[in-house]
């Protein structure tokens, strides 16, 4: 059985568009972005204002996919744009689904 996974992508607001126009055309069209701040000890990386507020301005992208999935969308993203500033992570999803499918036909949160 294989295993579910939030990954996450973290990287800089001006390569919002190029990772999500990707993301769209190797048919990943469910996922969700934000924008947060990123906190890091090499302030190469960052602006001169970023540097100045001690944070840096990123965006966050996550998908929920299987965790082999997600390897095989680094290891392209990683061929096809070695260069973007993309920091990564990736969390176990124990469970996951839509409030109006626990209401339904009487299913449980307890058991999958």
């Amino acid at each position: 059985m294989s295993m579910d996974c939030l990954l996450t992508l973290s990287l800089p607001p001006a390569q919002e568009a190029l990772l999500t126009d990707w993301l769209f055309e190797q048919g990943f069209a469910g996922f969700s972005s934000w924008q947060g701040w990123g906190h890091t000890s090499d302030p190469s990386k960052m602006t001169l204002r970023e540097q100045i507020q001690g944070k840096e301005n990123r965006v966050f992208v996550a998908l929920h996919l299987e965790a082999a999935q997600a390897d095989r969308l680094l290891h392209t993203l990683s061929a096809c744009y070695p260069h973007l500033n993309v920091h990564f992570w990736t969390q176990p999803v124990m469970k996951a689904g839509s409030l109006q499918d626990i209401g339904e036909a009487g299913n449980s949160l307890d058991g999958d």
